[in-house]
């Protein structure tokens, strides 16, 4: 079944469902979109709601928001696990996840990188 991940190449989320796929030894295709380009947010509804990156196609099964699409990485894919399998492990990786997402990106790479 085809692969295909639409994302922005220097996104850090579209980084990780790429090295998800890598490490799970998935081939798959690109397609990059630009959410800042005023078109290309346009054209990202079409797979994802709010117009961000990635959106991950599966077949015919659309996968958008980084976390679900390594959560169904980890699942539908042979290879590594890319989470940890006990509770407490599992609850620390999303803390630190969800801490990053909610605190860090707008600094790290809205005022740092961008």
């Amino acid at each position: 079944m085809t692969v295909r991940l639409i994302g922005y190449p220097p996104s850090v989320y579209t980084w990780a469902a790429r090295m998800a796929l890598m490490a799970k030894g998935v081939d798959f295709t690109e397609e990059p979109a630009d959410p800042f380009d005023p078109a290309g947010k346009a054209a990202l509804r079409a797979h994802q709601p709010f117009g961000f990156v990635p959106a991950l196609y599966h077949g015919d099964i659309c996968i958008y928001e980084t976390a679900a699409i390594l959560d169904y990485f980890d699942q539908a894919f042979d290879g590594p696990a890319l989470t940890p399998n006990t509770a407490l492990a599992k609850a620390r990786q999303r803390q630190v996840l969800g801490s990053i997402d909610a605190h860090g990106y707008w600094p790290l790479v809205c005022q740092v990188y961008v």
